[in-house]
């Protein structure tokens, strides 16, 4: 999850970054890292805030034998709203659906579908496991989308640190796939049916393939090193799929960052800028990894952005291409 240049430096960070990630996931959950929550309990009604309807833990897919299931937010009053797929993070290795859940709320709230996932978790299973889950759920919600006031054309990702990965990464290499002469036309209708319209990511991974050819920190979730597994590190790394076909992206991020340092996402602004995508990063001066997850004046942009990307008629809004009814999930 960041760059070092020595290799005494990077086996000390790597310490580093793994203890410090289960605390900022403890820090979050109460102490709690497992993989489920308990259902998600309403919070007291505040008779300013519009009704909300909770549905917690909504299996969304069984994968290996494991239901991976969602809770769904979304507004009480009929209609048909856009809708955000929530991706929690922690390393890839832990975290639950529920560390989304204010967000979440604040989204259904503002008029959005908002849908928080549980995925499958390393080092159980490896990279690119969590990467399908994401993009099953998202197909999950445009199948299920009458029945979730969900309008299938405007969808789109918010993820924090590996979550914001995982979003980051499906929708640039959706809308690298999707754009491609070389794709298969069953790889094209698979990728058109998991894309997003707008993404916003926290905290962001952006690039692996400049770590140590032996740096053995991301082999549990990579399952080797950069020299054993090259081309797993670069599929893995949003920065290698950036097309002028990506959707409109947030990013938002603590120059304080000791875990994903700040250099990241400022090279995938670049490079995002570079192919004409819409793009906006926010650099939050005094804060680190946990500090900036909350932000309140920068989560309030970002929302701000979503609602110029998914609730308003906008030209860099990428519509989902409607699919054949058996296109299946994936």
């Amino acid at each position: 999850m960041y760059r070092s240049r020595k290799g005494k430096q990077t086996k000390e960070l790597c310490r580093f970054v793994l203890r410090a990630a289960l605390v900022f996931l403890a820090a979050l959950s109460g102490g709690r890292v497992c993989a489920d929550d308990p259902p998600v309990a309403d919070a007291p009604a505040v008779s300013e805030a519009p009704a909300v309807e909770v549905r917690s833990s909504v299996v969304y897919w069984e994968a290996d034998d494991t239901s991976l299931t969602a809770d769904i937010y979304l507004p009480a009053e009929p209609g048909q709203y856009p809708g955000v797929l929530l991706v929690h993070g922690g390393a890839w290795l832990a975290g639950s659906k529920g560390r989304m859940r204010h967000i979440a709320r604040a989204l259904a709230e503002r008029g959005y579908v908002a849908v928080s996932i549980n995925y499958r978790l390393a080092p159980k299973h490896k990279f690119p496991a969590q990467l399908d889950d994401c993009r099953t759920a998202v197909c999950w919600m445009r199948d299920n989308a009458a029945d979730l006031k969900l309008d299938p054309a405007r969808v789109g990702g918010f993820g924090y640190s590996a979550g914001a990965h995982l979003v980051t990464l499906m929708s640039l290499t959706a809308a690298q796939v999707c754009q491609s002469d070389a794709a298969s036309d069953a790889d094209r209708t698979a990728w058109e049916k998991c894309r997003l319209q707008a993404v916003v990511a926290g905290g962001t991974p952006c690039d692996f393939r400049a770590l140590p050819p032996d740096n053995r920190y991301l082999a549990f979730w990579l399952g080797g090193t950069r020299a054993e597994k090259e081309e797993l590190y670069r599929q893995a790394s949003p920065m290698a799929f950036v097309t002028a076909a990506a959707p409109p992206v947030f990013l938002y991020h603590g120059e304080k960052d000791l875990l994903v340092l700040p250099h990241g996402p400022k090279a995938l602004k670049q490079a995002l800028d570079d192919a004409g995508v819409v793009t906006e990063l926010v650099t939050l001066p005094d804060d680190g990894h946990i500090g900036t997850f909350m932000h309140p004046e920068t989560l309030s942009k970002a929302y701000a952005f979503l609602d110029g990307h998914l609730r308003s008629p906008s030209p860099t809004r990428q519509a989902a291409k409607p699919l054949p009814a058996d296109a299946g999930s994936r």
